[in-house]
């Protein structure tokens, strides 16, 4: 009777201190960031988007005014039901219809590129004359640990395939608080997120990642990967296999970066056999953070094998930006907006990439739009 009393009271106790802060969080207040817009701390995801809220996107303002573009309205977000920047989930999917889901980080969800212009939202329009729903259902800063979560809360959904586009944020600064501290099995989450309804649980749970944080920094302060390269394929693994499980079909897309339009890109995509066996145990044999671009190497390195020997069908997103950059020199308006997220335009040269490996897996045929060019007119 004592021991519950002093729960009783200890709950209590933690009612009146408010609600504590998710892991992720600590790792964005101790680099000195500010918890993402639209967004709110989540037990089984970090962070989620606000339901149905209406915004502007601070990339694409910025990016607005540095161009001149006076079209600042363009930037706006709007979430749905799910907090997915996109329309409304209808209850019930058309006849003949078929649903994507793509899953990312901020350069799927669109960070700088205006509102209905994204590569999901133009898959639609080329895609058998938008017969094709392509739900957007990334979030910036989301790694693969997060895209797990996304898939799993979604088997209400009749889908028919999944795009995966996740890395960069896998291979981000983890400031002591790498993902697999925080993140687990879905399942896993889902129990922590029933748990942390009791206020004395989340603050147990508080202290006790901000401990083991400092615990690594102490103890290894280089060690500031997201994701370790290792668990970023055991990710993608899951990611299919799970996507197979419910009969879907998945596409993967090898991110492109700014740095590939500066230089060329090292190969990543193996030649042979013997090749693909030497670049599995290379990355095995990975420890720490390499250089940005070793690292971009061996993350879509890692991407390629994965999927290669799973048997998904991949896009090479560096060479189709080097391609439309070749195509076209002249023209004035770039492919991204910073290092990280295509423009308006790159947003159309990843939608002319992805179409027609999308409109494979589907049985489908490509629309208007032909997509053996590098860009439409």
């Amino acid at each position: 009777m004592t021991t519950i009393l002093l729960l009783g009271l200890a709950e209590l106790g933690s009612r009146v201190a408010g609600a504590p802060p998710t892991g992720p969080q600590l790792v964005l207040e101790a680099g000195g960031e500010r918890w993402p817009a639209f967004t709110r701390g989540d037990p089984v995801l970090g962070w989620r988007q606000e339901r149905g809220i209406s915004n502007h996107d601070p990339i694409w303002l910025q990016w607005n005014r540095q161009q001149g573009l006076g079209r600042p309205e363009d930037g706006r977000v709007e979430t749905n039901e799910r907090g997915w920047r996109d329309d409304p989930v209808p209850p019930i999917r058309p006849p003949g219809a078929r649903w994507v889901l793509a899953l990312g980080d901020s350069s799927v969800w669109g960070s700088g590129c205006p509102a209905g212009a994204r590569f999901t939202e133009q898959l639609e329009t080329q895609l058998a004359a938008g017969a094709v729903e392509v739900w957007n259902a990334a979030v910036p800063g989301y790694s693969t640990w997060q895209a797990r979560a996304v898939l799993d809360e979604t088997d209400d959904l009749p889908l028919d395939a999944v795009l995966i586009y996740n890395m960069v944020s896998d291979m981000g600064a983890a400031r002591g608080l790498p993902d697999d501290l925080w993140f687990s099995s879905p399942a896993r989450q889902r129990g922590a997120a029933l748990l942390s309804r009791s206020r004395l649980y989340g603050w147990m749970r508080f202290w006790v990642f901000r401990a083991r944080a400092q615990q690594r920094l102490a103890r290894d302060p280089d060690m500031q990967i997201r994701v370790h390269v290792a668990q970023y394929r055991r990710n993608l693994e899951w990611l299919v296999e799970r996507a197979r499980d419910r009969g879907l079909a998945v596409v993967g897309v090898v991110p492109p970066l700014r740095q590939d339009l500066e230089h060329a890109p090292a190969r990543y995509a193996p030649r042979s056999a013997a090749e693909r066996v030497e670049l599995a145990r290379g990355l095995a044999a990975l420890s720490g953070m390499p250089s940005t671009e070793a690292q971009t190497v061996d993350y879509r390195r890692a991407m390629v094998l994965t999927l290669d020997a799973l048997g998904v069908p991949w896009v090479d997103g560096p060479r189709a930006f080097i391609h439309a950059q070749e195509a076209a020199p002249s023209r004035t308006a770039p492919l991204f907006v910073d290092p990280v997220h295509p423009s308006e335009r790159g947003h159309r040269v990843l939608a002319d990439a992805i179409a027609p490996a999308l409109a494979d897996v589907l049985g489908l045929s490509l629309g208007w739009q032909n997509a053996s060019s590098p860009e439409s007119p």
